[in-house]
């Protein structure tokens, strides 16, 4: 549902090297209730180390071959995959007059891999900020994570590094992620019902190393062998830990009461029958599928890292473990033995819901755009 217009509308440029997953649900849900106007580039999802290094020249070709058909570009917002000097280098001089923002949604700088080292991907990250008008972040945590792994970035060169992080700083700001939780699940759940036995786990994030269903699988099968009363939804987009997964399946047999990539009323029927939602994630940014979770009543255990102890009241950080799996089982066994009431959390995770955010973000474009316009009468 679009909100009352408070201001013209604009015509927002906006550019996609990885349109897939959350990227995809955020830009169309979004459009759908903005009251701006905009243009789509996009690129389906594929490798997404040439997606972030090589395809802002894709995206800048598909501009320049629709360019005579468009309406006049008040604005250009970037994915944070996208090389934001490579795209507007390849579209001169079309839009170098133009406000660019820039939304980023994962770090870059500390995203987490086997045997990390800087990528490629952090150095298009780093530079795309410097040259934005605006860098823009899915929330405070991931904001204050950037500059802080910008500024360790930075040292680790040693020299040239001019006033990068202080002129990246100055542009920062936040735009909370928007999910679509009361259009897809309708009312939140303010009142879980009472804990029930054999309690059900629920493990809804991508079955990827970065995610931790690696520590996941090591808990459910400690508590299998000691033969605890449990039951396990295992959804997720298969990834790299696929074949982990299905050896699990089979292993746990019975236990898993659903599995796989659950969608629309299959995946709200999921949370539905979870009683606590398990996050094991090396560095979560935000946490949508744990937002979605708490929403629908699941009691989160979630590790004292990353995003979650930021997106908890202080007085609900007993939720949290020390993110070791030694304390994951100890937890899990906890909670399966003796089923803990759930705590009414559905309203913060509420905060996130469109109907909360969409004007907050058209607000924001509508005052880059003025104020860029503002300057160009003042030169």
């Amino acid at each position: 549902m679009r909100h009352a217009p408070f201001a013209a509308l604009i015509h927002i440029l906006y550019a996609d090297s990885h349109y897939e997953g959350a990227h995809r649900d955020w830009i169309d849900s979004y459009t759908a209730r903005s009251q701006h106007h905009f243009t789509r580039l996009t690129m389906p999802g594929g490798d997404w180390r040439w997606r972030i290094q090589g395809g802002a020249i894709h995206l800048a070709n598909q501009f320049l071959a629709r360019r005579e058909t468009l309406a006049p570009i008040d604005l250009v917002l970037l994915n944070g995959m996208v090389s934001a000097p490579v795209f507007l280098a390849c579209t001169r001089p079309y839009l170098d007059t133009l406000p660019v923002a820039i939304y980023i949604q994962e770090n870059q700088l500390n995203y987490p891999q086997e045997g990390f080292i800087w990528s490629n991907g952090a150095i298009v990250q780093v530079t795309s900020a410097y040259i934005a008008d605006r860098v823009l972040f899915n929330g405070p945590y991931l904001k204050d994570d950037f500059l802080r792994s910008l500024k360790v970035f930075l040292d680790e060169r040693g020299d040239y590094t001019d006033d990068i992080l202080e002129r990246v700083a100055a542009k920062c700001g936040i735009l909370l992620r928007g999910i679509n939780l009361k259009d897809r699940f309708g009312d939140p759940v303010l009142d879980p019902p009472p804990p029930k036995k054999p309690v059900t786990f629920l493990w809804n994030h991508r079955w990827a190393y970065e995610k931790g269903i690696d520590d996941f699988a090591i808990a459910l099968r400690q508590l299998h062998a000691e033969q605890i009363p449990f039951q396990v939804i295992l959804a997720g987009h298969p990834w790299d830990r696929a074949e982990l997964v299905e050896n699990l399946l089979q292993e746990l047999g019975e236990r898993v009461i659903l599995s796989g990539l659950l969608e629309g009323q299959n995946y709200g029927d999921a949370l539905r029958k979870a009683d606590v939602m398990v996050a094991c994630s090396k560095n979560e940014p935000l946490g949508v599928s744990m937002i979605e979770a708490i929403y629908m009543g699941c009691l989160p255990l979630l590790p004292a890292r990353g995003s979650f102890p930021t997106l908890l009241p202080s007085e609900h950080h007993d939720l949290l473990y020390d993110g070791s799996v030694e304390q994951l089982i100890d937890r899990m066994r906890m909670l399966a033995l003796n089923p803990a009431a759930r705590p009414g959390l559905a309203a913060i995770a509420a905060a996130y819901d469109w109907s909360n955010v969409t004007r907050q973000y058209d607000q924001t474009f509508d005052n880059l755009t003025e104020n860029m316009r503002l300057r160009s009468q003042l030169r």
